[in-house]
Formats: structure tokens, C-alpha cells, sequence
């Protein structure tokens, strides 16, 4: 299960831009010089073979719309 998050560090989308504060970013990332490699901004990931995931989140987060990026990146799963 994944709870809200931030899943794009690069801000290369419009959710990765709202969060988009350095003191943040170099909070997490550090001195990384490329902050869309996957291990940093899961959203740029390879996304197959993963088991099922279900993401929670609430809509008045301000990082809702990460969120659904993440779930169109995923690959169509079986319905559970």
C-alpha cells in the first residue's frame, strides 16, 4: 500500500513543481545530480512485475495529482 507521496523529485511534472522547495529536495535527495533516476522519483520508474498496489490518498493533498500519475504509470492489473 502506498500512502500519499511525492514520486517525481526532478519536478518535471506539475506535481513534482509544487513541491518543488530545495530545502526539501536536498533534504531527501541530497547532492544527487540527476533527481529523476527511479530510486529518488519512483514516477520515472520501470513499473512492471510489481504485485499489486493499491494508493491512499485524500483529494484535498496537495500532491493528489502525483498520486495519479503514479497510477497511470502502473501497468493494468487484475482486479482484486
Amino acid at each position: 500500500m502506498l500512502q500519499f507521496g511525492t514520486y517525481d523529485l526532478a519536478a518535471q511534472t506539475p506535481a513534482g513543481r509544487l513541491i518543488s522547495n530545495e530545502y526539501f529536495l536536498d533534504a531527501y535527495a541530497g547532492t544527487a545530480p540527476d533527481r529523476a533516476k527511479p530510486d529518488i522519483s519512483p514516477l520515472f520508474a520501470e513499473l512492471t512485475g510489481l504485485p499489486p498496489i493499491l494508493i491512499v490518498i485524500g483529494t484535498e493533498i496537495p500532491s493528489v495529482s502525483a498520486s495519479r500519475l503514479l497510477r497511470i504509470s502502473l501497468p493494468a492489473a487484475e482486479p482484486m
